[in-house]
């Protein structure tokens, strides 16, 4: 496998000339970001990349990751390379000067590292390995839906896994053989018995769903659900009510509530719905206005996609004339 090589050159030209990174530096928060302190970054992050992560990736491939006893298993050197970038101080780097970090713009970071800025966040607040794989335990799997049949057929002594595949395939497995072969390796290096699933946790996606639907609007099962849910786990209690609560003030436009709802939502446990809340402060003015006034900016939107609607009709060759009759016409 041919050895990765950072494009520090692509780099350095987008942080400087697409970036504006001299701006970004010239801010109170970044003065000490100086150009030659960003160009030693990038450098070492290019090592640290092509010397650390980038092996990683074929062990990847090979071992992948799975799923124990309601855990998620990584490989031991994902763990170790973290370890190493913890060690190294990249956790750091976008840190408050004040409490040991270099207080580099998360840009760079991206941008050295050739991650998303939601990656870097996610890296930079990670306490342990086990905080960047948390969400994977809440993802389907394509094998879910056949797992009760797998169990039953492995504990009967079956354990050819392109035998175990052709068998849910006939089922209506959509999938391919590697996922089951992926699946079916816990039980081969573990205890070697395959234990009955039990039901189905809901989804992401449902969760969210009921949360977000009004009340008198929820299935009376799925309100039985949420309840459930929210009765074992307090952060989404809380993130329940606190959702719902905001919503009463965006229907009924209680401006006159939105102090009290930040306030709450920043002293609670979620970091997500505490910075949500403290970037509603940056705008108050705006916020509270729409949260209290009748007036809303819909309509307008909703001429503008109309506009962008027709434009897009005529492959954006009409002339502005044809378009203004279009509009005009259209009333």
């Amino acid at each position: 496998m041919a050895e990765y090589q950072a494009p520090l050159a692509q780099m350095r030209f987008t942080l400087e000339h697409l970036a504006d990174l001299r701006e970004v530096t010239a801010l109170p928060a970044f003065e000490a970001a100086t150009p030659d302190l960003v160009d030693a970054v990038l450098e070492e992050a290019a090592k640290f990349a092509s010397e650390v992560l980038s092996p990683l990736n074929a062990l990847g491939d090979r071992v992948g990751v799975s799923v124990e006893n309601d855990a998620v298993v990584v490989p031991e050197s994902f763990s170790k390379a973290y370890a190493q970038f913890s060690d190294a101080g990249w956790t750091a780097v976008a840190g408050n000067p004040e409490f040991g970090g270099q207080g580099l713009p998360k840009t760079v970071i991206g941008r050295k590292l050739g991650l998303h800025p939601a990656t870097v966040r996610k890296f930079v607040t990670a306490r342990s390995p086990e905080d960047l794989t948390a969400k994977t335990q809440q993802r389907t799997h394509v094998v879910d839906p056949w797992t009760g049949h797998l169990h039953q057929r492995w504990n009967e002594g079956e354990r050819n896994a392109t035998a175990l595949f052709r068998e849910i395939r006939q089922l209506g497995y959509p999938g391919g053989e590697l996922a089951v072969q992926r699946y079916l390796r816990r039980f081969r290096q573990g205890r070697g018995h395959a234990p009955q699933p039990g039901p189905k946790p809901p989804t992401v996606r449902q969760v969210t769903s009921w949360i977000m639907t009004h009340p008198d609007h929820l299935d009376q099962r799925d309100a039985a659900k949420l309840r459930s849910i929210r009765d074992r786990d307090p952060d989404l209690d809380w993130l329940t009510t606190h959702v719902r609560a905001f919503a009463v003030m965006m229907t009924g436009r209680h401006g006159d509530r939105l102090d009290t709802w930040i306030t709450n939502a920043e002293s609670g446990t979620l970091p997500p719905l505490a910075a949500f809340a403290t970037n509603l402060r940056r705008d108050h003015d705006a916020v509270t206005a729409g949260l209290t006034l009748p007036w809303s900016s819909g309509p307008v939107e909703g001429n503008i996609n109309r506009l962008k609607m027709l434009k897009r009709q005529m492959f954006g060759r009409a002339s502005l004339e044809l378009l203004r009759k279009r509009v005009l016409l259209a009333h």
